[in-house]
């Protein structure tokens, strides 16, 4: 996947950052379908954190999301920094601050 990233991609990340986590994850699924290697790894990671968000916005209890909380950081960290645009370890972060605290909900931004 080149600088300019698929359409579908962006779409991902627009769904999620509008709290419409059940459409990212769909989204990115549809990609993670066709990715390879790394970047199937990553698309896990990004769809088990919409996934977990998406049992917090049901009001699923703290405790049964943090199963996939957990499996999302483990795929995030295996990613580079940097990678598809995204600084992976600002998100992941966000990620943590979040579960422990339920304060901001994390955004999805790309690197300029």
């Amino acid at each position: 996947m080149t600088q300019s990233f698929q359409k579908e991609y962006l779409d991902g990340i627009q769904r999620f950052n509008e709290g419409h986590y059940f459409e990212a994850h769909e989204i990115w699924e549809k990609l993670w379908l066709e990715a390879q290697d790394m970047e199937r790894v990553f698309y896990q990671g990004l769809i088990q954190m919409a996934a977990a968000l998406l049992k917090l916005q049901e009001g699923k209890r703290p405790e049964a999301c943090r199963r996939l909380f957990q499996l999302a950081l483990e795929k995030l960290g295996t990613v580079p920094n940097s990678y598809l645009g995204l600084d992976v370890r600002k998100l992941e972060k966000d990620l943590k601050e979040y579960f422990n605290s339920g304060q901001v909900v994390p955004k999805i931004t790309l690197i300029p």
